[in-house]
């Protein structure tokens, strides 16, 4: 009786899919139009797909064998298998995406990622460092890049440096010059990290570089820039390490701030939103087409006390991490670089804002590099772990923002099982020539 009220169930249910198609495109088209039965057809089969049955044959026929059934039936035999809350991609709050706002072609895939897999976007316009104007990009992005200069060699943490904090043994290893500056972690970061308490994190350290409030604006005017000639402005910086390490082989560029600056931003909203869980991407990812279902098995599993979940990384070695206990991808991170998938809780966000926005540490070299290294010092700390397999990759269409190489077009080392664009541009070539999408009787034979 089992079998046959599932396989029934299922009947019904395509059969209502269908139904609810039809009238949605009785609505887009004009009543004395005819009715275009091929695409109907079409997203009959991607409806019967999303909710996971068969669909066999043309419109008019539809049979659930007694085998799809019972499949049908133990793919939603664990309670992660169906949609208990209204979390976002199974496990968020809030999904932030980062982009520029003229890159409207990036907006426009994400848009098409996040109808596909049915998740809304909260956008965080990123800081673009060529946009001209009082205020704007360019202006920022030129003010953080000398109060970087102003800190390194002037101060240590949020005070004026004396002869007694200067380190004395400087000494060059290769392309690094270790004690190369005075250097200290904010105390507010330092606190945090033992005491996470649920707070305002204020203002502090970095955030009067930017900010744009009277506090932080007082600030500024009372700790001007000083003056520097247009050679010494012009004069390239090398990146930082924490614990005044200088990188001589790295110069520190407008884009690693202009990145740097934009996920603060991001994990400014997850604060000021107090997201239990967020999602932060960047404009150029895409994800695995079960992605949901990945992440709603796999997060009964994540340690309580992670601070960052790596969805795709790149130039890692991720696959070497222990995996975690019952989980078939997720490990303890080794080595995870890049930014454009990840996840942190509130708890996290506060702590990872904490520690950069420390002044001696803030906007020091790229932001994916600084977000490993928190892992490695025993003041911060950080509890990483990483997908490996990625459930999420990049994709270089185009001009990078960052690298600035036009069309490079490629996958770092990674890539997915089940593309969702890939799905996403399937189904658009199918509707622009007409095509039928294949049966499930002929995909199987």
């Amino acid at each position: 009786m089992r079998c046959t009220f599932s396989r029934w169930t299922a009947i019904s249910t395509i059969t209502i899919g269908h139904l609810l198609l039809f009238s949605a495109y009785r609505y887009r088209y004009p009543q004395d139009s005819v009715h275009p039965a091929a695409e109907y057809t079409r997203l009959a089969f991607l409806l019967a797909d999303r909710i996971g049955l068969p669909f066999v044959g043309s419109a008019s026929q539809h049979v659930l064998s007694p085998d799809d059934a019972y499949r049908q039936r133990l793919s939603s035999i664990r309670p992660s298998d169906n949609r208990t809350s209204q979390k976002l991609l199974g496990i968020a709050d809030s999904v932030y995406v980062i982009s520029l706002p003229r890159r409207l072609d990036r907006r426009h895939d994400i848009e098409q990622l996040s109808r596909a897999l049915e998740f809304p976007i909260d956008w965080i316009n990123a800081t673009d460092f060529k946009e001209e104007g009082p205020g704007r990009g360019k202006e920022i992005i030129d003010d953080l890049m000398e109060r970087v200069r102003w800190q390194r060699f002037s101060r240590i943490d949020e005070r004026e440096a004396r002869e007694g904090d200067k380190p004395k043994n400087t000494e060059e290893k290769g392309h690094w010059i270790e004690n190369a500056f005075p250097f200290q972690w904010a105390q507010d970061a330092l606190e945090y990290r033992h005491d996470a308490s649920d707070g305002d994190v204020g203002i502090s350290g970095a955030d009067y570089w930017d900010m744009d409030n009277d506090e932080a604006r007082e600030w500024r005017q009372s700790n001007p820039l000083p003056p520097l000639s247009a050679a010494e402005r012009n004069e390239l910086m090398p990146c930082s390490s924490a614990e005044n390490k200088i990188n001589m082989k790295t110069k520190l560029t407008k884009a690693m701030i202009s990145c740097w600056h934009s996920h603060m931003l991001a994990l400014r909203e997850v604060i000021r939103k107090k997201d239990e869980v967020a999602i932060i991407f960047e404009d150029d990812v895409d994800l695995e087409w079960n992605v949901e279902r990945i992440l709603r098995h796999t997060w009964q599993q994540v340690p309580s006390d992670w601070d960052i979940v790596y969805l795709g990384h790149c130039y890692s070695r991720e696959h070497l991490g222990t995996l975690v206990r019952r989980t078939s991808s997720l490990r303890q991170s080794t080595y995870p670089l890049c930014t454009h998938a990840y996840v942190v809780n509130y708890r996290s966000a506060r702590m990872l804002y904490s520690f950069l926005r420390s002044p001696d540490y803030a906007y020091t070299r790229p932001i994916d590099h600084a977000l490993r290294e928190l892992q490695l010092f025993q003041a911060s700390k950080i509890k990483s772990y990483s997908f490996s397999p990625p459930v999420a990759i990049q994709i270089k269409k185009g001009k990078s923002d960052i690298v600035g190489v036009a069309e490079v077009g490629w996958r770092n080392r990674e890539d997915l099982s089940d593309s969702t664009m890939e799905r996403v541009a399937m189904f658009e070539r199918i509707m622009q020539d007409g095509l039928e999408i294949p049966s499930m009787n002929e995909t199987r034979g």
